[in-house]
């Protein structure tokens, strides 16, 4: 268990370094990107039964899965968008300006997405 905060910190620090110190815009998004990815894998992941079992809340504090699959959905709905649009603009199909605009649309839709999660977490505390 204390590996796995380990490497969920170290993750969370890399996504915070890329978004503090990265200060071009596509640059930090693909830096962020992948720890992203891989929080977003270890969160479906399902523990054994017998550690579930555990660490599941009761009653009130349960958490339903719809809410998390949402919110991971949407997380990747973001990444796919970003990724086209890197696309795009690698392929030629899309002006640096206009990836830009998309970007920031993104960047401000995740930031949205982040604010709801976390109040979503605090509801259940």
């Amino acid at each position: 268990m204390g590996g796995d905060r380990f490497t969920v910190f170290l993750l969370v620090a890399l996504i915070a370094f890329a978004v503090l110190l990265v200060d071009e815009r596509m640059l930090r998004a693909a830096i962020a990107l992948l720890p992203a990815l891989l929080l977003a894998q270890r969160a479906t992941k399902v523990p054994s039964p017998s550690l579930a079992s555990t660490l599941r809340p009761q009653g009130a504090e349960q958490r339903t899965d719809e809410e998390v699959r949402g919110h991971i959905e949407e997380l990747l709905r973001h990444f796919r968008e970003f990724y086209s649009t890197c696309h795009l603009v690698t392929t030629g199909s899309m002006a640096p300006d206009e990836a830009q605009e998309r970007t920031a649309a993104i960047e401000k839709r995740l930031n949205r997405l982040l604010a709801d999660v976390t109040d979503t977490a605090q509801a259940y505390k």
